[in-house]
């Protein structure tokens, strides 16, 4: 805002904003954080085994809500069609 105001006023060209965005990653400090494709393999293995622990919080015999839920929407599109 500061730099827009400084335009207004003096004309002076604000930082365009690749070049602010490459100041502040260059300030901050190198971390050891995991890869992007490291960190998507994690999502997934996350998002799986919440799925198998949902399918075997379901008694024997008994269907999961989700598996209910999507069977009759399933079912409701092709009795429509």
């Amino acid at each position: 805002v500061e730099e827009r105001l400084r335009f207004y006023d003096e004309g002076v060209a604000p930082t365009k904003n690749i070049t602010a965005m490459q100041e502040v990653l260059s300030k901050l400090p190198k971390s050891d954080d995991l890869d992007e494709d490291e960190v998507k393999v994690e999502k997934k293995k996350k998002k799986k085994a919440k799925k198998e622990a949902a399918s075997d919080a379901a008694p024997d015999g008994e269907v999961s809500s989700c598996k209910m839920h999507a069977c009759y929407y399933a079912h409701r599109r092709l009795s429509f069609s």
